[in-house]
Formats: C-alpha cells, structure tokens, sequence
C-alpha cells in the first residue's frame, strides 16, 4: 500500500480533500515537517513546501516530494537521488498576479486604514487630487495610485515611479494588464533550473 506524508501547515490542510479523492489503497500521515522526520522511513510521497537534507535521509523510500505551491525555494535539489521526481503546482499565475497588483493597491492607498475608518462613519480622504468629478450632487476627486515611503514618511505616486516585479516568468508576464498602471516597469526572472 502506497504512504504519503504531509508535512508542514500548508500541506496537513490539503490531507482530507486529497484523501477524500484517492482511487487507490492509501495511507496518509501528516505532521509538521520536525515531527514527519521519524515517519518517513516508508513513506512514497511527500507533500510539502519544504525538502531538508535530513528528510532524504529519513524518507530512503520517497519517490515523489509534491509541492503544493509554485515556489521552489525551500526544497533543497542538492538532497535528491536519481529517480526522485519533483513536482509542484502551477496554472494560477493570473491569479497570483492579480492577487499581487491588488494587494500592491490595497497597501497604497490604505484601503484597510480607511475601511476601518469608514465603518466607524469617518470618510478620510488619501492624497492630493488630480480630477473632479460630480456623484449625487457632491464633488469628489480621482487620486492616482500612491504608495508611502516608509524611509521618509513621504506620498510617492506609482505612475511616476516604477514597478519591480521579481519571478517574471511565472507571475509578470501580465505587461498588457500591468502596463495600465502607466508606470516604468522592471523585471527580473532566473535562468531556468534543471537537476
């Protein structure tokens, strides 16, 4: 009967529902990634976001580490044998992008700041204007994206500063989306990785 072991916070969520959806004989352990270390010895597959030296060393059975995320970061390739395969997920980078550029907005103009202050019934304005526009007889101003220097506790305009965007490959190939903000635009991606 195949094992498989989930291993840390993210991946122990993802035990049941993937259980609920094996065809085959199955067991599943999950555990924190210190606790799954002493379990590994006949595990087959290891869901995780990370991959240690010391889990290869206990898991001499693994055949598969599953990363339930795109990111590689925290699974060490120096630790893996010949016919240990890899596999992460990926497919939802357009949602991660949005998911990024939204936050990058929410954070800018401290929509959590002025939510809060608006279900308490205090409007608090954010920044200086830049059009007028009329709504139910009032007048209201437009702002453009803004973010706060934290160095020097100044208003800087995103559409006169530029964007970084680190991981383009996965994530930032949204130009057309991203070039909307009408701001410079600066990538960087790494050299594809192979094992």
């Amino acid at each position: 009967m195949m094992k498989i072991a989930f291993a840390g916070s993210f991946a122990i969520r993802l035990a049941e529902p993937v259980r609920a959806r094996l065809s085959i004989p199955c067991e599943v352990i999950a555990d924190n990634e210190a606790g799954i270390l002493p379990k590994l010895a006949d595990v087959d597959v290891l869901v995780s976001m990370g991959f240690t030296k010391q889990m290869a060393e206990a898991g001499p059975r693994l055949q598969l580490i599953q990363v339930p995320g795109a990111g590689l970061d925290r699974i060490d390739r120096s630790a893996f044998w010949p016919g240990l395969r890899l596999a992460n997920a990926y497919g939802h980078e357009a949602g991660i992008a949005e998911y990024i550029i939204g936050v990058m907005i929410a954070l800018s103009r401290s929509f959590g700041r002025i939510d809060s202050k608006l279900r308490q019934g205090q409007w608090e304005a954010n920044g200086p204007s830049t059009r007028r526009h009329r709504h139910y007889g009032q007048s209201w101003q437009a702002r453009p994206l803004a973010f706060l220097d934290l160095a020097t506790s100044e208003k800087r305009w995103l559409a006169v500063q530029g964007l970084s965007i680190c991981g383009y490959a996965l994530f930032g190939d949204r130009r057309n989306r991203i070039s909307q903000l009408a701001c410079r635009l600066l990538v960087a991606q790494s050299a594809s990785m192979t094992f």
